[in-house]
């Protein structure tokens, strides 16, 4: 739904319904004048009547709405008065359509489009109405249509010569008109296929209209069993021929580097930062204070403000740069806007912020992450972590949906990825307090391999900070590692060097080694830097094996976090640092 096809595809479906209803109701009220004298007078009753009810509800309904909105409070649920006498008038829409003469469903659909979307009222509206209409009414309507289906019906070989033949050519002529523009606009053969099925494919308010025409006896019994079936079958058959045609993932499929290690260490550094909530733009602000944007180095920042779709049809993907219009979307993210906007003041020339809202469902907001670092270029995303602390070290809030996010963007992103553990509001000890540096405490867990060299390269960036204090800690085995890849071996020792260069000439970079034997002695050493440092970066990925971590693995109860990020993660620890697990680009390939 979040791809460019599906965008395209909802856009697509609402203008072709809107024009057919329109179409629809026009032809059949002239179909109906011209019938006799008198049913013409009828007709343009029903018309009339038709458009008097869309003007009252246009300026009746939608400036009592916008004045509920109005009256409350930001981050209040809407009064329960207003939502009963929302679902009266949903009741009062549908008998003065059908008194009118038209079909009910009109009264609703235009009531829908009047009332604002988004929260308060209109996700207040889907918390109280979706529950019933999606999980009874609709499965009922659905079960009550197949029930009325014949099967007979289906083997009548006489009735097949020209009910299917009807089915068929109505089916491909559909296909056929949205296929061929669509390659006349250049679209991609493959993707012009899947739209076609898309735009072809029937659901339950074909059904529901298909079942309207019966109770009216415009339609038979063994007509309604036809298009019931054809109903089914072409939705079976799209969704099998959508998704082997059209795969939305391949577009972030990464065949080149686009991550901070094979960056240009004074190229434009470009970061995807994420946030649901105004506390992970205060964390994230605080890494990239310590980043350290200058001419040399710029940065670049692109934030995406992930709001959950509610009260609204179809995902929409807000550019503030671009000052499009979304009241409920741009209000929320206002205050977030402030924080990009005041960081871009504060390292003005060397920083630039770009902001965006995504209006989604959970399931699909990684495809907005992933698709809007695909076109920024972006060398690295970085997103909050699923459980937030209060002052006193205490999980206030652990999300699932939040999770699931996290671990769909690692298996797609088109570059590298930095799940970001804060802890920053949980108070400091009083004798922490009295000992605190001015200085940003940085530390690096360093144990070889990709990720922990994504995380140094980050970490050599930040370093440039005269106000930030860089200490890398490597752990060593005591035993030889005959295992050990050759080549990440050289890649390691060579990152490294670099580092012990940096800090002969700068005096905010430590480097040291610790030996240890087995996991147990790993995370004892570890638990004790916590009270150290305000940030510490590790790496997500290390092999199995790997002798530095033996017996962590089997502990850990956050896979996308590694043994080191888990281990980091876990409720008990009470101290106000925070964790940067970082994952490298995945290259495919080719």
């Amino acid at each position: 739904m979040n791809s460019e096809l599906g965008r395209l595809a909802l856009a697509s479906s609402l203008i072709s319904d809107l024009f057919s209803n329109l179409g629809l109701t026009i032809f059949s009220t002239l179909r109906i004048g011209l019938l006799a004298e008198i049913t013409t007078v009828i007709s343009v009753q029903s018309f009339v009547l038709l458009l008097g009810i869309i003007l009252l509800i246009v300026f009746t309904v939608r400036p009592i709405s916008l004045w509920v909105i109005k009256r409350t409070p930001e981050g209040r649920p809407v009064n329960s008065v207003y939502i009963t006498w929302a679902s009266v008038c949903v009741l009062l829409a549908v008998i003065l359509v059908d008194n009118a003469g038209l079909n009910y469903q009109y009264g609703p659909f235009i009531l829908g489009l009047v009332i604002p979307d988004g929260p308060p009222l209109g996700s207040t509206l889907v918390d109280k109405l979706e529950t019933l209409v999606s999980g009874m009414l609709a499965p009922l309507l659905i079960t009550y249509c197949g029930m009325k289906v014949n099967l007979v019906d289906l083997y009548d070989l006489v009735f097949l010569n020209w009910v299917w033949v009807m089915v068929f050519f109505c089916l491909t002529v559909k296909y056929a008109s949205v296929f061929l523009p669509a390659l006349a606009c250049k679209v991609p053969p493959k993707d012009a296929a899947a739209l076609a099925f898309i735009m072809t494919s029937q659901g339950v308010i074909q059904m529901s209209f298909y079942l309207n025409n019966v109770i009216n006896q415009t339609v038979d019994g063994e007509t309604f069993s036809m298009l019931t079936a054809s109903v089914l079958l072409i939705a079976a058959l799209s969704h099998f021929c959508v998704g082997t045609l059209y795969d939305h993932t391949r577009i972030y499929a990464g065949y080149q580097k686009r991550d901070i290690q094979h960056a240009s260490s004074n190229s434009e550094l470009r970061l995807l930062s994420c946030a649901h909530r105004f506390d992970d733009v205060v964390g994230a602000r605080k890494i990239l204070d310590a980043s350290f944007p200058c001419k040399e180095s710029p940065l670049s920042v692109y934030a995406l403000h992930l709001v959950e779709l509610a009260g609204r049809a179809s995902p929409v993907l807000i550019d503030h740069q671009l000052g499009q219009k979304n009241t409920s979307g741009v209000a929320r993210s206002q205050k977030m806007v402030e924080v990009f906007i005041a960081f871009e003041t504060q390292f003005l020339g060397s920083a630039s912020t770009h902001f965006f809202t995504s209006m989604s469902l959970p399931r699909f907001m990684h495809q907005d992450i992933c698709s809007l670092a695909f076109d920024k270029l972006a060398s690295m995303i970085i997103l909050p972590f699923h459980r937030k602390w209060n002052q006193q070290g205490k999980i206030i809030l652990d999300s699932s949906n939040l999770r699931t996010i996290n671990n769909n963007v690692l298996d797609l992103a088109p570059c590298s990825v930095g799940i970001l553990i804060d802890r920053q509001k949980i108070k400091r000890l009083a004798s922490q307090s009295s000992n605190e540096s001015s200085m940003y405490q940085v530390s690096v867990v360093f144990m070889g391999g990709n990720d922990d060299r994504e995380a140094l390269a980050y970490a050599k960036r930040m370093s440039r900070s005269p106000e930030l204090q860089l200490t890398v800690v490597r752990f060593v085995s005591w035993d030889i590692d005959v295992r050990e890849n050759q080549w990440d071996a050289v890649l390691d020792a060579e990152m490294l060097k670099e580092v012990r260069l940096l800090g002969q000439h700068q005096d905010n970079i430590v480097y040291r080694e610790e030996r240890v034997k087995d996991g147990a002695e790993t995370a004892l050493i570890i638990h004790a830097m916590e009270e150290a440092f305000d940030l510490i970066m590790v790496g997500r990925r290390h092999r199995d094996d790997l002798q530095q971590l033996l017996g962590l693995n089997e502990w850990n109860d956050l896979p996308e976090l590694g043994p080191v990020g888990d281990m980091l993660a876990a409720a008990e620890i009470n101290r106000p640092v925070s964790v940067l697990v970082v994952q490298q680009q995945i290259v495919k390939n080719k």
